[in-house]
């Protein structure tokens, strides 16, 4: 956990020209992020206050709820917005492969576009990558229907409707586990099989399903199964 500097250490945004931004410390960082405080309130202590709140952790911060950091004294809808934006930007930095393109030639490939677009958060959701037949990216949707932390229905027709709009020729499907355990549950596998049914009714191929937590992914062997009979209803649970 980082402590305040002392008086004559509380500069960082001098630090930050000198140094760069590599030589500073987190609750350095945060505080030139909140920028001034008060004489009674200072911008270190307000940062001080946040890295507590979180136990120090910036992956703490970056998923707690903006109405939660503004509970904390001296952080208003501003300087959350500022914080939240700047890690978010940070994020998409450190994930992004702007040189790569938009090909999707292997599940890592999938991976490194898709896990830039998955919520942080504590539910599960799923995402459709549509691809054209040159495994280009058309586009990338969210298509649960209801997210909860234990489970995501999927909205089988806004997949089917997303498809249609972009002629896809291909979708790889994406649900996280917010538990962190990305191992493939009994119903994943269920629920590839009847994706891969129903969207073959429009012509569209099932490429592959990923489950992802912590930083990695698995993905879901279903073609082993066999078909299975056409049904309407989807649900994506964890194990």
């Amino acid at each position: 956990m980082n402590t305040i500097w002392s008086i004559n250490e509380q500069r960082p945004r001098e630090r930050l020209f000198r140094l760069g931004p590599a030589g500073l410390s987190d609750i350095e960082l945060l505080t030139a992020i909140i920028g001034s405080g008060s004489a009674n309130d200072p911008a270190c202590a307000i940062a001080a206050r946040l890295l507590e709140k979180v136990q120090g952790s910036l992956l703490g911060l970056y998923r707690t709820h903006p109405g939660e950091l503004m509970n904390t004294r001296g952080i208003g809808s501003a300087r959350c917005t500022a914080i939240l934006g700047g890690m978010e930007l940070g994020r998409r930095m450190t994930l992004r492969s702007e040189e790569k393109g938009s090909c999707i030639i292997s599940p890592n490939d999938a991976w490194s576009f898709i896990r830039e677009r998955m919520p942080l958060d504590s539910c599960e959701t799923i995402l459709a990558l549509h691809l054209d037949n040159r495994s280009h990216v058309l586009l990338c949707d969210e298509v649960a229907a209801k997210r909860r932390p234990a489970g995501c229905d999927l909205d089988m027709r806004r997949l089917a409707r997303s498809c249609l709009m972009v002629n896809s020729a291909g979708v790889i499907l994406a649900h996280n586990h917010p538990s962190g355990e990305c191992s493939p549950s009994e119903q994943d596998v269920m629920l590839s099989l009847h994706v891969e049914a129903m969207l073959g009714c429009i012509g569209v191929e099932l490429i592959d399903h990923l489950v992802t937590g912590n930083n990695t992914f698995t993905r879901v062997e279903w073609r082993s199964r066999g078909p299975v009979p056409l049904a309407h209803g989807f649900r994506s649970r964890r194990g």
